[in-house]
């Protein structure tokens, strides 16, 4: 998650409940819209690759891609950074699925208080404490548990021992 692409992520949640305007929940939409037919079009004309280069811009493909309409730069720009940082993001998903599938089977024991991890949120101590997962597996599922917050669990047992 990067700060630069926050809007595409959270605006259609602010509009869902009332905090953004319906005209501009559309605008986002056509921005992202943009940006994601533009990715695919870059694919299908085998350009991709070429954007994915240190240094590259879009602007500098154009002798290569005689086709592009043009883009706002907002647009443009958001093309680029998903461009160079797909692979490293779908490499660092595949990371986290796999790291949280070797310690699902970890037990939380019953004693286990979730208020003494530091760093923990109060609305994580919340849920996790409402919930009362017997395994950091059962706890991944909790809706509203963040990665971060996770991490935070299975280093407090890591320091703790966990049974």
């Amino acid at each position: 998650m990067r700060e630069g692409n926050a809007e595409y992520r959270l605006r259609p949640h602010g509009a869902r409940v009332g905090l953004v305007s319906a005209e501009a929940a559309a605008d986002t939409a056509r921005r992202a819209a943009q940006i994601q037919g533009e990715l695919s079009r870059l694919e299908a004309a085998r350009l991709l690759p070429a954007l994915r280069r240190p240094g590259a811009t879009w602007a500098a493909l154009a002798p290569l891609d005689a086709g592009r309409q043009p883009l706002p730069p907002e647009v443009v720009t958001e093309v680029e950074v998903e461009a160079r940082y797909a692979g490293y993001i779908r490499q660092a998903n595949a990371a986290w699925t796999l790291r949280g599938e070797v310690h699902d089977a970890w037990k939380i024991p019953e004693s286990f208080s979730f208020s003494t991890v530091r760093g923990l949120s109060s609305e994580a101590v919340e849920r996790l404490e409402r919930t009362r997962p017997d395994t950091v597996g059962q706890a991944r599922r909790i809706p509203g548990l963040t990665p971060a917050a996770l991490s935070l669990v299975l280093v407090s047992l890591r320091r703790h021992g966990r049974a």
